[in-house]
């Protein structure tokens, strides 16, 4: 089984993960540490928003493409910028400006992080669609669709820019109408398009399938149509990642998660598909034998 670490790499890991992670994901971290994963062969990839800028008051500090962002920035009437409620940085307007975002903010991070290491891929976070109450304020502007389609135009524009990357855009959003929740992620760029005839990704995230965010147990009809949503991309060649965010390996709760995933894993044509996200120690590598 292919294992996928997620999150920060002690300096004494790092010879191990590379050597035993098919993806190490990463954000944030230092020269000397990204260095050191490239020279031990690590698989690397990177993070970057679909649809957010970190301002002066963000979490993390502030982006390079901030002053760029100014006119794209979707704001209440007041001019008031809409922001993450835990994480703070200011949302695009990429429901009616998809294009301009992109070029003023998506691609030039893209391209820092490209110039900073030898990425393989990268997590899109924030793609298709938000769950409206992470906006602050409240955004009655915010539409499934409008987002979704937004979204799409900028997958199409970094596949046509950098047709190597290995895209994951998290990515899938139960909580939506149907159509709406990452199912396009499946197929191919429309003819007429940036990117036309290539699949919109490599991969799609899933967050919290079997728990959600806060810890709490999705419904039973969220669970069964979020686990069909999952075989349902990886049977159509998408690498699918299965994050459960809120459970830390060897508690009950990852357990649970744990048989659900390989339970899922067990009907899909293509298992190696089927990828289960840990910030865990090397000797997590029990399961690569799964």
């Amino acid at each position: 089984m292919r294992r996928l670490h997620k999150g920060d790499i002690p300096s004494a890991d790092i010879a191990a993960i590379a050597a035993s992670t098919d993806y190490v994901f990463v954000v944030g971290l230092g020269k000397s540490k990204l260095d050191a994963l490239t020279a031990a062969g690590a698989n690397l990839y990177g993070y970057v928003k679909c649809s957010g800028v970190r301002g002066p008051t963000a979490k993390g500090g502030q982006d390079a493409q901030w002053d760029a962002a100014q006119d794209l920035l979707w704001r209440a009437p007041d001019g008031t910028p809409f922001i993450h409620r835990d994480n703070l940085w200011c949302y695009g307007h990429i429901q009616d400006h998809p294009a301009e975002w992109y070029a003023a903010v998506v691609k030039p991070q893209v391209e820092a992080l490209l110039a900073s290491a030898k990425y393989k891929g990268l997590l899109l976070d924030n793609a298709i669609g938000q769950t409206p109450d992470l906006f602050a304020p409240a955004n009655p502007e915010y539409t499934p669709r409008g987002y979704h389609d937004g979204s799409l135009v900028i997958l199409a524009l970094l596949r046509r820019d950098f047709p190597a990357l290995e895209i994951f855009p998290n990515g899938w959003i139960g909580s939506h109408p149907v159509g709406l929740r990452g199912e396009a992620l499946g197929a191919t760029i429309p003819k007429g398009a940036p990117g036309e005839g290539l699949p919109f990704c490599h991969g799609v995230w899933f967050e919290g399938v079997r728990f959600k965010a806060s810890g709490k147990r999705p419904t039973d009809e969220r669970f069964v149509a979020d686990q069909g949503g999952y075989i349902g991309l990886a049977n159509a060649g998408r690498v699918c990642v299965w994050d459960e965010l809120s459970q830390k390996p060897g508690t009950a709760g990852f357990s649970e998660a744990w048989s659900a995933f390989l339970g899922t894993r067990s009907v899909v044509t293509n298992r190696d598909n089927c990828v289960m996200s840990v910030a865990g120690p090397p000797w997590a590598d029990w399961w690569k034998a799964a």
